[in-house]
């Protein structure tokens, strides 16, 4: 009997995919309430499909990279120089 081939780890197999919330919660080793009480809040940077919410694996490591050098609310794309 052949067994099912194994399920890819958080970002290795699939790194377009998006995630869910528990998978979010896993990777910022943080309770599943809180990524989601943070996605109501806007703070977290998600996307909304009808009903369900995805994260972007990029966008939320952005989001944690910014929370580290002080700044507050959603990663936003660097900004174009003014000319």
């Amino acid at each position: 009997m052949a067994l099912p081939p194994p399920v890819p780890v958080l970002g290795e197999a699939l790194p377009d995919r998006l995630l869910t919330a528990r998978e979010v919660a896993e990777m910022l080793s943080v309770p599943e309430r809180w990524v989601r009480e943070h996605t109501r809040s806007g703070l977290i940077p998600h996307v909304r499909l009808g009903r369900y919410v995805r994260y972007r694996r990029e966008a939320v490591l952005a989001w944690v990279e910014a929370q580290e050098r002080g700044r507050r609310g959603v990663a936003q794309p660097p900004a174009r120089e003014r000319g």
